[in-house]
């Protein structure tokens, strides 16, 4: 039946961060950046890796502007610098008086928002954008030297590569020898999203963390494609991923079975439908290793 993954409790740093300023890196962009100042951060993702990290690292108080998706509760009173999904708004985040942005490029169309920001003098860096569990630790690393903090990143990058390997395996003794069919579904209802991710979405890899098979990376898709009637009974899931407001925003389970083709896959028929938090589900941040382990033991030992 229906399984969800609880949020997690927010990232606490294990030792606090030793800050040391200015820094100049080349980012994802090939910009060489100095940042001297990092103590108010905006962080501008489409997941909350960055600021997870940032908490990860005990710098959270550093965040003085988040986007929706930052719904750690050390963050609740942290303003919010995107309106109506995902556009950032300039003037919010310029009314902060930010040192500091860091983005990964996963929030779309917020490129000349970005020129102008970095126009008005606000340092930007442009963090690489994390695909794979196997990114996670290099990213983490990578939020923490754009603060002045390389060297807790080192610690950090280590601690998440040891987690995830770990969960990896604790997995691995629960899933079944001849790996389930699964999709994830991304289902926006109020964006009339509702599509199967593909390889290069995160999905694939998400799949194969909890020793799934992905049919919609095994049928083509690479990004996303119409989760049709049809392209749902080829791809026949016996789970079905999705993330637990998409889910709860279209109506909830009763509400997944009605939409055409679900009621005829495996996983429609048993409903088996695995519910992930939003701010964990494709973002690949510091808490990758628990997501893997809750995930697998959603999926394996409530049934």
């Amino acid at each position: 039946g229906m399984a969800t993954v609880a949020p997690l409790p927010e990232p606490h740093p294990t030792v606090p961060a030793a800050v040391n300023l200015p820094v100049t890196i080349t980012d994802a962009s090939g910009a060489k950046v100095t940042v001297t100042d990092a103590s108010r951060v905006v962080t501008l993702d489409m997941s909350a890796a960055i600021s997870q990290t940032l908490l990860a690292l005990g710098l959270g108080h550093t965040i003085a502007g988040r986007t929706i998706s930052d719904t750690e509760p050390s963050l609740a009173s942290v303003p919010v610098v995107t309106e109506s999904g995902h556009t950032v708004n300039a003037e919010a985040v310029l009314r902060l008086a930010p040192t500091l942005i860091l983005t990964d490029g996963t929030i779309r169309g917020a490129e000349g928002t970005l020129a102008q920001l970095e126009a008005s003098g606000i340092p930007v860096v442009r963090l690489s954008r994390a695909t794979t569990f196997d990114d996670a630790p290099a990213r983490a690393a990578e939020v923490a030297r754009a603060v002045g903090a390389g060297q807790a990143g080192e610690e950090l990058a280590a601690q998440i590569s040891q987690s995830i390997a770990q969960a990896r395996i604790d997995v691995a003794q629960l899933a079944p020898a001849d790996p389930l069919r699964m999709v994830f579904l991304n289902i926006r209802p109020q964006a009339g999203l509702f599509m199967l991710l593909g390889s290069e979405s995160g999905a694939s890899d998400v799949i194969d963390a909890v020793g799934g098979r992905d049919m919609a990376g095994e049928a083509g898709v690479t990004q996303a494609r119409p989760a049709s009637q049809e392209a749902l009974l080829v791809a026949n899931p016996e789970v079905i991923i999705v993330m637990t407001n998409g889910l709860s925003a279209l109506g909830g389970i009763e509400a997944l079975e009605g939409q055409p083709g679900i009621s005829q896959t495996e996983a429609g028929k048993k409903q088996r439908v695995l519910a992930i938090p939003d701010n964990l589900s494709l973002g690949f941040g510091p808490q990758s290793g628990d997501l893997i382990r809750a995930m697998g033991q959603a999926l394996y030992t409530a049934q």
